[in-house]
């Protein structure tokens, strides 16, 4: 991942939806997603699944080229497609959380099979000394189980969507956090992640008890990849 800026999406759904979610959600509404904004827009995606924690069980991960492109002139007329398929799942969706980052600091590089998220309340210091965030982020990976850290501040002005609306606000939780670790062991990276939780404690990088989610890597697609992809409108 090499952006400027990510989006964080977590959410649950019906048990009685699951396969299909599963299923419209990797062969169409998440390749509308990545491709809506042109090429260096939504640079790729990394949607997860399986998920374990106090976070939402999906957890979806888009690199972006900057947080400025959903709010500039030149795209201003770009729309996220809405299939009629996943405006049928849409209302089953359950514990949305989503927020849009401006990248704090990134090491390491790769797709790992399994990732571990952790989502606070993130201390006025940590939010604005980069040095910190990347010390931090660099220091991460001395941990066996840890291949890639990606650290970010929400932005809470700027559209889920162009053309949309911010996602709610909870003031009292601002400015949030989120950091996202990858690794090629989950049990390893499960482990790891409760270590990491409360170093940002200790660190005073978060200032409330982060709650925190590991899960399976179930699809990645960078953007030029989409045209090889072959997109479902239903299930067959």
């Amino acid at each position: 991942m090499r952006g400027k800026g990510f989006y964080a999406m977590w959410n649950g759904m019906d048990p009685s939806h699951l396969p299909e979610f599963n299923l419209m959600h990797a062969r169409n509404h998440t390749l509308d997603h990545v491709r809506y904004l042109g090429p260096n827009g939504i640079l790729s995606v990394r949607r997860h699944c399986d998920g374990v924690g106090s976070l939402p069980p999906f957890f979806s991960f888009y690199d972006m080229s900057s947080l400025d492109i959903l709010t500039d002139a030149e795209h201003q007329d770009m729309r996220v497609a809405q299939s009629l398929w996943f405006m049928a799942l849409r209302p089953h969706y359950r514990d949305h959380i989503r927020h849009h980052c401006h990248v704090l600091a990134r090491s390491g590089a790769g797709t790992a099979g399994c990732i571990g998220t952790l989502l606070f309340k993130l201390s006025e210091r940590a939010a604005t000394d980069g040095k910190a965030g990347q010390a931090l982020v660099d220091d991460l990976l001395n941990t066996n189980a840890i291949t890639a850290a990606h650290f970010g501040r929400a932005d809470p002005l700027v559209p889920t969507a162009v053309g949309g609306e911010p996602p709610p606000r909870q003031q009292e939780e601002e400015p949030v956090g989120i950091l996202v670790i990858e690794g090629f062991n989950r049990f390893d990276l499960a482990h790891a992640l409760s270590g990491v939780s409360v170093r940002l404690g200790a660190e005073g990088v978060a200032i409330d008890t982060p709650r925190w989610g590991h899960y399976a890597l179930s699809l990645a697609v960078d953007f030029e990849e989409l045209d090889q992809m072959k997109r479902l409108e239903q299930a067959n």
